[in-house]
């Protein structure tokens, strides 16, 4: 029993000694999240922004129902976002194939 009592008692194991470094701990109290909040409405404000591009772009490119025409051989020249042509690049996708050059523009198109 008592060494229970011991192990408990130490400010880093996992008894009520523990609970001491709750609040103010290492990560930067209050500021990290007025930080991050900040950073996450300047991000929304831009993301906001090219959507409503995106959504210009999408409803002027929008094929007709059913249409087979291709016109674009890239993803850089679809609308889609900067996010989602980021991860395509790092995935090294540029061309795409005959099904995605007829089907995503619908897909986009809803």
């Amino acid at each position: 029993m008592d060494s229970r009592k011991k192990a408990g008692s130490h400010p880093h194991a996992g008894g009520a000694g523990g609970k001491h470094h709750g609040k103010g701990g290492k990560s930067g109290g209050h500021r990290k999240p007025d930080f991050e909040a900040k950073a996450k409405l300047t991000t929304t404000k831009r993301e906001e922004s090219e959507i409503k591009v995106l959504e210009k772009r999408i409803a002027e490119e929008s094929p007709e129902p059913g249409s087979m025409e291709v016109s674009a051989s890239e993803f850089t020249e679809l609308p889609l976002s900067r996010y989602t042509l980021a991860s395509l690049s790092k995935a090294k996708f540029r061309t795409m194939t005959q099904i995605q050059r007829v089907a995503i523009p619908h897909a986009l198109a809803g």
